[in-house]
């Protein structure tokens, strides 16, 4: 097992970085005893998480652990134990309401436009959809989500945030992420772009091959900060 921890040396996010620092120190024998490989990567450009990724892709199974995420050996050991090709810890995500201004006049613009031009833009941009959904969880009053989400072709929006307790994810999060070999070697390729958006362009390039991911919970901590700098290159 490849472990790949992205992170930011900026010190100025140290304090969000501090439990996971600490679950690797104190989970280094158990990484030794089942012969996990760490790759610790300082991600300096927008890129470095994204080539850091392809770097390890295909050579072992793969284990994801951001920087900002507070997980513990048992935890590691339940993702490299279950069966399914993708698996997933759920993590909440702060929504960031110093942007609701701006978000409802995207959306109340959008509302403007014909259904045509609307169902086009859904298609095409995902932070469009974002917008939507987030402001429809602010407005039932709820201040985090869960990360990952199920594609609702059904529906206007063509995603949701998982529910409590859902077990299956179409799009996902990569803060504790493992991706078995087997998988990694049927999606051979994902489009390129900047940290921002790796987990999307991956979890897309996975669900084209028919792989969803398997979630799991309860919920570990997630030690983003939605007005804190934002990771320089991961």
């Amino acid at each position: 097992m490849i472990l790949l921890h992205p992170y930011t040396p900026d010190p100025a996010t140290a304090a969000r970085q501090r439990a996971t620092w600490d679950a690797l120190a104190d989970g280094a024998r158990w990484l030794r005893r089942r012969g996990w490989t760490v790759y610790h990567v300082p991600c300096t450009t927008h890129t470095t998480y994204d080539t850091a990724v392809r770097a390890v892709w295909g050579r072992d199974d793969l284990c994801i652990l951001e920087h900002d995420m507070e997980a513990t050996p048992a935890q590691w050991g339940t993702l490299a134990a279950c069966p399914h090709p993708i698996c997933v810890w759920a993590y909440p995500l702060a929504i960031p309401q110093d942007r609701t201004d701006l978000m409802r006049w995207v959306v109340a613009f959008f509302a403007s436009q014909p259904s045509a031009t609307r169902a086009a833009w859904l298609a095409a941009h995902d932070p469009l959809v974002t917008a939507h959904v987030w402001l429809q969880a602010l407005d039932a009053g709820e201040t985090t989500t869960w990360v990952h989400r199920i594609a609702t072709p059904e529906a206007e929006l063509p995603w949701r945030w998982i529910r409590t307790g859902e077990r299956w994810a179409d799009y996902w999060g990569l803060g504790l992420t493992r991706i078995r070999r087997e998988a990694q070697e049927q999606v051979r390729d994902w489009p390129p772009g900047t940290w921002r958006n790796l987990d999307d362009r991956l979890s897309r390039a996975c669900r084209a091959q028919g792989i969803r991911a398997h979630v799991h919970w309860p919920a570990v901590a997630h030690h983003h900060e939605a007005a804190a700098p934002r990771m320089a290159g991961a």
